[in-house]
């Protein structure tokens, strides 16, 4: 997407869609809504007459959408040392979504310049008006905006996505849980709108039974916790884990205080009842009886029907339980197990919700391991620079690069081990991954692994050949940023990769 000049843009909108799209260069952007259209030939027509110049029209771009989050910034020129965003609106807006739009655009804005104009203006039935955020949301005057746009020089023409990070503002409850205390994050608008419902819900009444599903990167897990912390205000909340606390749970409770974390086995052991176990403050349980009204269950699909069923008769029965799932991740070795959202579904007293948008994951990251799984030749050329692929000849060598990587500060996720142990060793390896990201992961692709025309395949040699395609997938999809494949005696294997990293696919 290009920068261009608003003015050039507005001498001509009966086809402002197709001269949007020879001005930005971009043929896949959406169609301008007619309020856009008046809103941004109405402001540029006022600012012209309040002095502003046609250069300050220059490198503008039009509904730039952040990397990885749904929300959109209308108007953005991002200068050599300042940022001017103008937000384009209508009458039926309120000054409250107005102001509340603004300081989610400026938390986005805030890693690229800590010198941001903020500014909406609101195509009005009688009269227009123009908002600024400078600390407090007021009204402002089109020579003010004029004075800001002389301040906001040299614009950057191109590739504005570049200069946007997502690990910079995507947050993880469970592994920035200081950022997430603190509000260092905003929800998306899909991820707002099933709060609200829910939260509404729980406000009428008591005893629903909801599943929040999504596959991984949707932020189903920052959604259960901002849940629980808002419902906590009202209600008295607590969350149960499908898998192991890591120390981010750890973190989070002591700085949640009154909304309790238990883990799987805490909450399943033998002999104690969910409605029985709080914690002291120590983060010890004791035996207490307690009522929870909502509970919020993370990371669900980890349970086997048998565990789902011993969780359901745990708890409190007037209680509202909200289910957050994958269905698609592995519950264990069984291969005809049911999984608990399956045998949830019957129970359920309101519709699925389901996240779609993927806001956590890298796309870099995602495009090669998608064609890893899958091979096919793509129209355009990606740059891999954060995959690494290595060889190694044997065991001697894999332990030494294994250890090379780890004091790279990689984390090294050994599918071997926990394959060949047993169902119950493979359930726990599941559940120590769940929920957790790592900006670095390395992983070993040994002989098992081959492809059968396009697909990534599992062969001889493989324990349980479904499931160890299955954690290999799962481990690869932990990664937030550099991702590092060790090939391991099977040189076709390391051909074929050292293809899609150099974009020489052969399809």
């Amino acid at each position: 997407m290009d920068a261009f000049n608003l003015y050039l843009l507005t001498r001509e909108t009966s086809e402002v869609d197709s001269f949007l799209e020879a001005l930005s260069h971009q043929s896949d952007r959406k169609k301008c809504r007619p309020y856009e259209v008046r809103s941004l030939e109405a402001l540029v027509s006022e600012a012209w007459n309040a002095g502003a110049t046609m250069e300050m029209f220059d490198d503008f771009v039009f509904s730039f959408s952040i990397p990885h989050i749904s929300s959109e910034i209308d108007l953005l020129k991002v200068g050599d040392d300042a940022i001017l965003n103008i937000e384009l609106k209508s009458d039926e807006v309120s000054e409250e979504d107005i102001e509340l739009q603004l300081r989610r655009n400026r938390y986005y804005l805030s890693f690229v310049s800590k010198n941001i104009y903020s500014f909406t203006f609101l195509l009005g039935a009688e009269r227009n008006r123009l908002y600024r955020l400078d600390g407090e949301l007021r009204e402002a005057s089109l020579p003010e905006l004029c004075d800001v746009m002389k301040v906001v020089k040299n614009g950057r023409k191109e590739h504005l996505e570049e200069l946007f990070h997502p690990a910079d503002y995507l947050v993880s409850p469970t592994n920035s849980p200081e950022r997430f205390f603190e509000h260092q994050y905003f929800l998306t608008d899909h991820q707002q709108h099933i709060k609200s419902r829910i939260s509404s819900l729980c406000k009428d009444h008591l005893g629903e039974r909801i599943g929040i599903t999504g596959p991984a990167g949707t932020g189903k897990t920052l959604l259960l916790y901002d849940m629980a912390r808002t419902l906590s205000e009202n209600f008295r909340v607590c969350v149960v884990h499908g898998g192991y606390l890591t120390e981010g749970h750890i973190a989070l409770q002591k700085m949640l205080g009154e909304v309790p974390i238990f883990g799987a086995r805490e909450v399943l052991s033998d002999g104690v009842s969910l409605s029985e176990i709080t914690f002291t403050s120590d983060n010890y349980p004791v035996q207490q009886r307690l009522d929870y009204d909502i509970l919020l269950v993370d990371e669900s699909h980890h349970f086997t029907e048998e565990q789902g069923e011993k969780l359901l008769a745990r708890l409190p029965e007037a209680a509202t339980v909200l289910y957050f799932y994958d269905s698609k991740q592995l519950l264990s070795l069984e291969a005809d197990e049911a999984k608990l959202p399956k045998v949830l579904e019957h129970t359920f007293t309101q519709p699925e919700y389901r996240l779609t948008s993927k806001i956590r994951t890298n796309q870099e990251v995602a495009a090669f391991i998608q064609e890893m799984l899958l091979l096919r030749e793509s129209g355009a050329k990606r740059e891999y620079r954060n995959i690494d692929v290595y060889y190694a000849n044997g065991e001697d060598e894999r332990d030494k690069i294994v250890t090379y990587c780890k004091s790279q500060g990689y984390e090294f996720i050994d599918l071997n081990p926990y394959c060949c142990s047993g169902a119950e060793e493979t359930r726990e390896w599941n559940q120590s991954l769940s929920g957790q990201e790592f900006d670095r992961v390395a992983v070993v692709m040994d002989e098992c692994f081959f492809y059968q025309g396009e697909r990534l395949c599992c062969g001889a040699g493989a324990p349980e050949n479904a499931r160890y395609y299955q954690y290999l997938v799962q481990a690869v999809s932990r990664t937030r940023h550099k991702l590092c494949i060790i090939v391991l005696r099977n040189q076709e294997l390391f051909h074929v990769l050292l293809q899609i990293k150099n974009q020489k696919v052969e399809g």
